[in-house]
C-alpha cells in the first residue's frame, strides 16, 4: 500500500470527489444533512483562501481522504500551522492510511502545529493522542480549552525537541 499526500486542484474529478468527501465529513461531524452546493461551497472557500491548503490523500494513487493544513503568519515562514480538518473515508479507515498521511503532513509542512479535536470525539482525540506521541515521541503537549482538546508540537527536524 503506497499513501501520498498532495495538493488538491481544480481537476473536474478531484473537485467532485473531494465535494463528496467534504459532504460526509461534515455529516459525521454532526452538521444535518446539507445541500450538495452548501459542500461545494465550503470546499471552494478552502481551495482558494491564502491561508490554507487542501490536500488529497490518495492509497495507491486513488483519493481515500483529504486535510485542510492552515497557518498563521506569512505563507513562506508560517508561525504555526493547524490541521483544520483531516478526513479518511470510511471504506479507507483500519489501514493505517490515516496515521501514514498524517506522518506524510507533519513533515511536509514542518514547524510548529496544534491540533485540536472536540472532547466529545473520543475516537479523533485517541487518534491524535496516538498519532502525535508516536511522531514526537512523547514531546508535545495537551491541553483542554473551549470544549476542545489541543495537542502543541513540533514537526519535522526539530520534533525531538521538547515542544
Amino acid at each position: 500500500m503506497t499513501v501520498q499526500v498532495r495538493v488538491a486542484n481544480a481537476a473536474p474529478e478531484h473537485r467532485r470527489w473531494l465535494e463528496t468527501a467534504y459532504a460526509e465529513w461534515l455529516l459525521e461531524m454532526g452538521a444535518s444533512a446539507l445541500p450538495a452546493d452548501a459542500a461545494a461551497g465550503e470546499l471552494a472557500r478552502w481551495l482558494a483562501a491564502d491561508d490554507a491548503t487542501v490536500m488529497l490523500v490518495l492509497r495507491n494513487a486513488m483519493p481515500a481522504g483529504f486535510a485542510v493544513v492552515s497557518w498563521r503568519g506569512p505563507a513562506r515562514q508560517p508561525d504555526e500551522y493547524r490541521m483544520v480538518e483531516f478526513f479518511v473515508s470510511r471504506a479507507q479507515r483500519r489501514h493505517g492510511i490515516g496515521r501514514e498521511a498524517v506522518i506524510l503532513l507533519l513533515d511536509r509542512f514542518a514547524g510548529r502545529w496544534l491540533i485540536g479535536e472536540p472532547q466529545g470525539n473520543v475516537a479523533a482525540i485517541a487518534f491524535w493522542r496516538s498519532v502525535v506521541s508516536r511522531y514526537t515521541g512523547g514531546r508535545y503537549r495537551e491541553r483542554s480549552s473551549d470544549g476542545q482538546i489541543f495537542q502543541s508540537f513540533l514537526s519535522g527536524p526539530e520534533r525531538l525537541r521538547t515542544a
